[in-house]
């Protein structure tokens, strides 16, 4: 049994259409390049966040041990730049989201594979496969150079991809039956969503709009510590 602790920092990535020539509804950025000659879009990133999991497994080997972990991450939150064309100025990009994570992971000891001992220390890789959903809450996309009010706010969106892990750790070995646990991780999470949905647009009056859903990748590395319990 295991319990980890850990901090996540996420890859810049770009909010995109996911139909970029949708008229009904109309797509949100649409197609081509933006005021900054790039495609149109949101371009930043998810920023970091803490990570809290547990999980439970089993040895099958010297060599061999596999375990399934639930982990939670709290406190990511979009933070970009749009370059929507005929906009005058800076366009900030804001949206908070969640993700809880369920991953298979096998792993391979380093020790027995060489044959060699490295004290209390137990060095190891892993890879893991299972599936992440993620929760976006609404997305502002803001417009100071229009005026101080200009707004848009897009539906936020629900989504359950495959994920996939790939590890680099080591054991530190207190008793026969406790390890401390330090690993660093590579996630790739799949896509946060935004759905299709009522937009609200606030320039000189406030309307709603029908907009197309949006999307982009969620990538995360990190570092953990945890302990790991053997009965």
């Amino acid at each position: 049994m295991r319990i980890d602790g850990g901090w996540n920092k996420t890859s810049h990535v770009r909010f995109s259409d996911n139909h970029c020539g949708n008229t009904t509804p109309p797509a949100l950025f649409g197609c081509g390049a933006g005021n900054d000659g790039s495609p149109l879009g949101a371009v930043g990133d998810f920023g970091e966040s803490g990570v809290l999991g547990i999980g439970l497994g089993h040895r099958f080997s010297p060599l061999w041990r596999a375990d399934v972990v639930v982990e939670r991450q709290t406190g990511l939150a979009f933070n970009g730049r749009a370059n929507f064309r005929n906009t005058p100025g800076d366009q900030p990009v804001t949206g908070d989201v969640s993700v809880t994570t369920a991953l298979l992971n096998t792993y391979l000891d380093i020790a027995p594979l060489l044959g060699e001992s490295f004290g209390n220390f137990q060095p190891y890789v892993g890879l893991g496969i299972g599936f992440a959903r993620k929760h976006a809450g609404a997305m502002h996309y803001r417009f100071p150079g229009l005026s101080p009010q200009a707004l848009t706010a897009t539906p936020g969106g629900t989504r359950t991809d495959p994920a996939w892990r790939a590890t680099i750790g080591t054991g530190i070995a207190l008793s026969r039956t406790l390890a401390v646990d330090l690993a660093w991780h590579y996630t790739d999470l799949g896509q946060v969503k935004t759905d299709t949905g009522a937009a609200t647009i606030v320039r000189a009056s406030t309307r709603m709009l029908s907009i197309d859903s949006t999307h982009a990748p969620l990538r995360t590395q990190g570092f953990s510590i945890g302990l790991r319990y053997h009965f």
